[in-house]
C-alpha cells in the first residue's frame, strides 16, 4: 500500500492536505467532503477546516487611510477552500445513494459527489477505528505511530505529541479547526482534539458501544457491576472537559 516515509517518532506531514496511506470513496469538490469507511461502532466523525474571515486585514488598513497614504492595492488570489471529512464506521461502499444504496436515501450526500467528484476506489490503513484515523491524521501507518486496533476505555495510550496531525498541518496554513463525533485517538486530556490542532472538539472519545450495554456482555444483568468495571458509562466531552455521562 502507497505512503509517505515517516519514522517511529512521527514528524511524517500528510502529502498535499489529505493524503497518506488513506483515500477517498467521495469527494464534496468545494467543500472538499470525503466519505471513508474503517471499524467496528457504528459511530462517525466530521473534521471542519475553515478558513476565517480576514477581519485583521481591515484594521491594519485603517492607519494607513488615516495617514493619508494610498498604495495600489495589492492583488489577492482566491481564499482557500473549505475543507469537510466525514469519516464513518462501519459503512460499506453500498451504503451512499450515489453507489447504489436501496431502501434508504442519502440526498445531502448525494449532493456533495454530484456538485463536487466522486470516486469509486478507497484504500483505509487499516479496517478498525483508532488505527484507521491514525492513519488518516498523521499520513503514516497506524502501527509505526504505535496505535492499532480500537483503543478501549482502559487504554493508556493516545496520539503522540511528536505527531503532526491534519488539524495542525491547516491550521499552520490559516485554518480554524474542529471536530464534531467520535475521536477515538485517546481519550485522556493529553491525547483529546485540541493538544492536536483542533480549535473545537464536540463528541466521544471512543465508540458509542463501548459502555455498559456493550454487546460482549449481553450475558449479564443489566445491573451487574462488572459491566461498568469493563465499560464505564460513556462520556460526551467538549473541547477537555467532559459535559455528560
Amino acid at each position: 500500500m502507497p505512503g509517505p516515509e515517516c519514522t517511529t517518532t512521527g514528524r511524517a506531514l500528510p502529502p498535499g492536505i489529505g493524503g497518506g496511506p488513506a483515500g477517498a470513496a467521495a469527494d464534496g469538490g468545494r467543500g472538499g467532503g470525503i466519505i471513508q469507511s474503517g471499524g467496528r461502532a457504528v459511530a462517525h466523525a466530521s473534521i471542519a477546516l475553515y478558513n476565517p474571515p480576514m477581519i485583521p486585514i481591515t484594521i491594519l488598513a485603517l492607519p494607513l487611510l488615516w495617514s493619508g497614504v494610498f498604495n495600489e492595492p495589492a492583488e489577492v488570489g482566491p481564499p482557500p477552500p473549505n475543507v469537510v471529512i466525514i469519516f464513518t464506521d462501519d459503512q460499506g461502499y453500498g451504503d451512499v445513494g450515489v453507489y447504489g444504496a436501496e431502501g434508504f436515501e442519502t440526498p445531502h450526500l448525494d449532493r456533495m459527489a454530484a456538485e463536487g467528484m466522486r470516486f469509486t476506489d478507497f484504500y483505509v490503513a487499516q479496517p478498525v477505528c483508532s488505527a484507521s484515523r491514525a492513519g488518516l491524521l498523521t499520513g503514516c501507518y497506524p502501527n509505526r505511530i504505535g496505535i492499532t486496533g480500537a483503543l478501549g476505555p482502559g487504554a493508556r495510550h493516545g496520539i503522540h505529541d511528536d505527531e503532526v496531525t491534519l488539524g495542525e498541518l491547516c491550521k499552520s496554513k490559516g485554518y480554524a479547526t474542529a471536530v464534531f463525533g467520535k475521536w477515538h485517538l485517546g481519550h485522556r486530556p493529553q491525547f483529546l482534539p485540541p493538544r492536536h490542532g483542533f480549535d473545537e472538539y464536540l463528541g466521544t472519545p471512543y465508540s458509542n458501544d463501548m459502555w455498559p450495554l456493550h454487546p460482549d456482555l449481553v450475558h449479564l444483568p443489566e445491573g451487574a457491576a462488572a459491566r461498568k468495571r469493563r465499560y464505564p458509562d460513556l462520556p460526551l466531552i467538549e473541547g477537555d472537559t467532559v459535559v455528560d455521562a
